[in-house]
């Protein structure tokens, strides 16, 4: 468990914004001492900024019930299963995201819940068809949509 909790808590250093307030590993509560322990021997030669992200990663999987928590396994499973260039495409598209505005955001995760609520048949069509089409066609398709989009909303 330790090595899938450390390998969980290591994306946390690149990944995730400051927050937590960053301590001397003494002045850590217990149940964060213990979520972090593979750091321990590195903790006082971490900057400040690794030290809260690690914190801030240790809150977040101490605030996840059982299922969160086997969720979280299991999404690091599936990430320690990519290879180097997927894991940095899907990190550009993070960093993407993280810029837009929250009204963009929004839109996004609506039109991602609508897609995650289709058949999983359906869901799987939509993807190898439009993994099929040139990126040319790609483009006109999003033009289509995007003007018809237009046209429901006068």
């Amino acid at each position: 468990m330790k090595t899938s909790l450390r390998s969980l808590l290591l994306p946390v250093l690149f990944s995730v914004s400051l927050q937590a307030q960053a301590l001397p590993w003494a002045e850590l509560d217990e149940e964060t001492r213990a979520v972090l322990a593979p750091f321990q021997e590195q903790w006082g030669g971490m900057n400040e900024e690794q030290q809260r992200k690690l914190q801030l990663g240790a809150s977040r999987w101490l605030a996840l019930d059982e299922d969160g928590r086997r969720q979280a396994e299991t999404q690091l499973r599936r990430w320690k299963q990519l290879d180097g260039t997927q894991q940095t495409a899907i990190r550009e598209r993070f960093r993407k995201f993280s810029r837009l505005d929250s009204a963009t955001q929004a839109k996004v995760r609506r039109n991602f819940r609508r897609f995650k609520a289709l058949p999983v048949d359906v869901r799987r069509k939509l993807k190898q068809d439009w993994k099929n089409l040139t990126p040319e066609q790609r483009r006109m398709k999003l033009k289509k949509l995007k003007i018809r989009k237009q046209i429901k909303d006068r």
